[in-house]
């Protein structure tokens, strides 16, 4: 369960997302509480997810993919805010 919430940021992440709901107060207690939660169950090495975890991994190491993950998450999201509406009113002034 550690590899799914690591510090506080990420619990902060989780709640704006409204993924997560915080009842406890404090995203360090959800931090704690949550890597507690299969702190006595013996997990292999080697679980469900270790494939898609290197996979994931390998993908992100290859410098253009995080390039395209940012500028599409901000850069083009920005422009084409900007951008569409001046297109949609010069196609309504059009002739």
């Amino acid at each position: 369960m550690g590899y799914l919430i690591k510090s506080a940021e990420d619990v902060g992440i989780l709640v704006r997302r409204r993924t997560m709901i915080n009842q406890l107060g404090s995203p360090k207690a959800i931090v704690k509480m949550f890597n507690n939660l299969c702190k006595y169950i013996d997990v292999e090495k080697k679980n469900r997810y270790s494939s898609l975890f290197m996979k994931l991994n390998a993908y992100n190491a290859v410098p253009h993919h995080s390039w395209i993950a940012i500028l599409s998450t901000n850069i083009f999201h920005l422009f084409g805010e900007g951008l569409l509406p001046l297109l949609q009113l010069s196609y309504l002034c059009l002739p």
